[in-house]
């Protein structure tokens, strides 16, 4: 039966964002299931995105969104900094500009919603409209990562946080999580909400990706995602290619955004380390197709699994999977020495089928109430 959804969003096509895979996946499987979507996304994508032909979803550029203070002077960088751990500025605007967008369409034809967070003031904004309008609309409010509980964050984050999951949450019908290792994070009168369900991809793009011929005449592997000092720091990594195997004759390839420093490693490994910017994902696969192997920082806490292992794992890809500040020098020898037995297995591979992961979604909203 045909539903009209509307999606909500501060990520979307062609950022290069887990959330921006999340919401554009869905919104374009829904869309092909039959049902009619919109897409609330901030003003900025009008320009970004144009609808294609395939593409069975009408994005609507409604959210207004506030810019940080710019500046590199240490006083704004300090204030940028409080402002934003104590008071998530500039994201709490969404509290306001969220609202403003949804008040613009017409309820008597929408059957749910579904918001996608990072980051979480996207549901804070969905639950204050609710609240506002007195809607009974059905609401699935989707988290990548925890809000108050969130271990990778720089800092602990404030206890008031607490107060401000539950109380936003509270009116949502049902809580979506990528990964059963986060359940623990979430306020426990909220638990019995919780649903798994995971990233989704189209099988399709990637296959035809797979089991590529390329060979390389030197052992090369790959990483992509993001780095930052207190999740995922390669600098040990690098650090012990550029000693424990200076000899070894290798290429590695990093994407990534120029968040770390890693200037003083290109010049201990020289042409075996090559960073490039990041890339629209279908490049990416490609670039990772022609890999011998493939590379995962694991986060240090379990709370939250990198999107990319699907990637990967669809890929049929050995991984090396380290922890930066605990490496295991036998592992990495023997993925440099080609062994990939220990390599790291995702699990049920056809769960993160986009197919799959829509009709989920659809199932729980079917089951609430208007």
């Amino acid at each position: 039966m045909q539903k009209k959804i509307v999606i909500v969003s501060k990520f979307f096509k062609p950022d290069i964002t887990p959330r921006a895979f999340r919401t554009f996946e869905l919104a374009r499987e829904l869309g092909k299931q039959g049902h009619d979507v919109k897409v609330l996304v901030p003003v900025a994508y009008q320009d970004k995105y144009h609808k294609e032909a395939d593409h069975q979803f009408e994005v609507l550029p409604l959210i207004k969104e506030w810019k940080q203070l710019q500046g590199r002077n240490p006083a704004i960088k300090i204030l940028r900094f409080i402002l934003n751990h104590f008071l998530i500025v500039p994201n709490i605007y969404h509290l306001w500009s969220v609202p403003r967008g949804l008040k613009k369409l017409d309820w008597s034809k929408i059957d749910g919603i579904i918001s996608i967070a990072y980051p979480f003031t996207i549901h804070f904004g969905v639950s204050r409209f609710l609240r506002k309008t007195n809607s009974k609309t059905p609401w699935i409010a989707d988290c990548g990562d925890p809000f108050y509980k969130n271990k990778e964050a720089r800092l602990p984050n404030p206890f008031y946080f607490s107060y401000l999951e539950s109380k936003y949450l509270k009116r949502c019908n049902a809580i979506t999580i990528p990964t059963t290792n986060s359940i623990h994070a979430y306020p426990r009168q909220l638990q019995s909400k919780i649903h798994i369900i995971p990233q989704g991809f189209n099988f399709d793009e990637i296959s035809k990706y797979k089991n590529t011929d390329h060979q390389n005449d030197i052992l090369t592997f790959i990483y992509a995602g993001n780095f930052s000092a207190n999740i995922r720091d390669p600098r040990p990594f690098l650090e012990c290619l550029a000693t424990d195997f200076k000899d070894q004759n290798f290429t590695f390839h990093i994407y990534t955004r120029p968040i770390l420093d890693l200037s003083e490693y290109q010049k201990k490994l020289g042409s075996k380390l090559i960073i490039h910017p990041l890339i629209p994902r279908n490049e990416l696969l490609k670039e990772l197709s022609r890999a011998d192997f493939v590379v995962n920082f694991e986060n240090k806490h379990s709370t939250q699994v990198p999107s990319k292992l699907i990637d990967y794992g669809i890929l049929e890809k050995p991984i090396l999977s380290v922890k930066p500040f605990d490496l295991n020098i036998e592992l990495i020898s023997e993925f440099l020495s080609k062994e990939y037995k220990n390599s790291l297995v995702i699990g049920d591979l056809n769960s993160f089928n986009i197919t799959l992961v829509a009709e989920n979604f659809m199932k729980h909203l079917s089951k609430l109430k208007h």
